[in-house]
């Protein structure tokens, strides 16, 4: 049985979830359990294959989701004792035309999966009187931008899901939390952003920065230390202030 802690990373191909935070969290002595619906990193999270499982895994697939657990715990030789939740879609429609169909798809990759595995963790956390479920959500879960309604929806929901599973879980040693990053320097996946719209975020972010992986990656890693323990039901905002700035864009200007 392996002597260190075992974190489950989800969304493993992204940006974020595969080439940061499970990179950060293996130098830092986690063994790792990462899966993407690929199964395929952007590249390797440590050079020591033994301290690491990757896997495909559908998240809309319960199915799926026990198999890859049963297949990680295998290979590691423990049950994971944290999980961070990088995996999910987006949708882009004006409301009116919105799909219902796609909407349902939306919520239940970015919310509903990410309840079925905190389900199917908690009883070895809770018998273990430790555990750390981390939600990657967004600033969208507070403020959006128009025609994101479902993504901005299964967002809001998570961070209220932190707080619901916070409340019940709490007792156990077990902390619930989400990171809200804003707008970050990188993609997430995909195609590189767009420089100007960049440019013009940054002029809205009172800290005139843009927040970067590495900085999302360093909050999540601290969530699952010991020194964050009595930080529970949170949503942190990784932002650079994006998100409390009421300054109006044009005042001063002729």
């Amino acid at each position: 049985m392996t002597k260190n802690k075992v974190c489950l990373v989800t969304g493993a191909s992204g940006n974020l979830g595969g080439a940061v935070i499970s990179r950060l969290l293996a130098s830092g002595g986690w063994d790792i359990i990462a899966t993407s619906q690929s199964g395929v990193m952007p590249v390797p999270i440590t050079e020591r294959n033994d301290r690491c499982f990757l896997t495909a895994c559908d998240m809309n697939n319960h199915l799926q989701i026990r198999e890859m657990l049963a297949k990680g715990i295998r290979f590691i030789g423990a049950r994971p004792d944290a999980v961070v939740m990088c995996h999910g879609v987006s949708s882009r429609a004006s409301s009116e035309i919105l799909d219902i169909g796609e909407f349902r798809k939306v919520f239940d990759t970015n919310f509903v999966s990410c309840l079925v595995l905190a389900k199917a963790l908690y009883p070895h956390m809770e018998s273990c009187g430790w555990g750390r479920i981390v939600f990657s959500s967004s600033i969208h879960g507070q403020m959006t931008y128009p025609e994101r309604l479902s993504y901005s929806v299964s967002k809001a929901a998570l961070e209220a899901m932190a707080r619901g599973l916070a409340v019940e879980w709490g007792g156990g040693g077990i902390t619930i939390n989400a990171v809200a990053p804003g707008q970050l320097t990188t993609p997430m996946k995909g195609a590189p952003i767009d420089t100007e719209f960049l440019d013009t975020v940054k002029q809205r972010t009172p800290s005139l920065k843009l927040p970067t992986p590495n900085q999302v990656a360093g909050t999540v890693q601290w969530l699952l230390s010991d020194d964050a323990g009595l930080v529970n039901g949170q949503t942190v905002r990784i932002d650079g202030g994006l998100g409390v700035s009421a300054w109006p864009e044009r005042y001063g200007e002729e």
